[in-house]
């Protein structure tokens, strides 16, 4: 998720509110850019106020997802733990759902020094 801040806006205190984000504490924009291993931006969503949550806005791109995580034929040399027919996605906790969508990688901070993955139910590590 990309954010930008933005000034307070004049107007009433409902019109302002819809640009408040509660997670950041401050007024923005938002939109969800995708990005791939070798951090190219593949696509981006359309911009939404600041108080749209993550898991909405990431809704909006469902049908551009399911089209370019799908794989081609010669994704197939790639290695894989199965045989999936889709990419996975590498999202933070807040994409609660999404696993039931997508492939799903979730990573889990516990210090500076670790790092682990936990994995959507569509997801096998063996």
């Amino acid at each position: 998720m990309e954010y930008g801040n933005i000034a307070q806006p004049t107007g009433s205190f409902q019109d302002g509110n819809k640009f408040y984000s509660g997670k950041h504490y401050r007024y923005c924009i938002k939109r969800e850019v995708a990005v791939i291993p070798d951090d190219r931006c593949a696509f981006a969503s359309i911009i939404h106020e600041g108080s749209v949550h993550d898991m909405t806005v990431s809704s909006t791109m469902d049908r551009t997802y399911k089209e370019f995580f799908k794989k081609t034929q010669s994704d197939y040399k790639f290695p894989d733990s199965e045989d999936f027919y889709e990419w996975s996605i590498m999202a933070d906790k807040g994409y609660v759902g999404l696993n039931k969508k997508f492939r799903v990688v979730v990573p889990n901070k516990r210090n500076q020094s670790t790092l682990s993955f936990t994995t959507g139910s569509r997801v096998k590590y063996t």
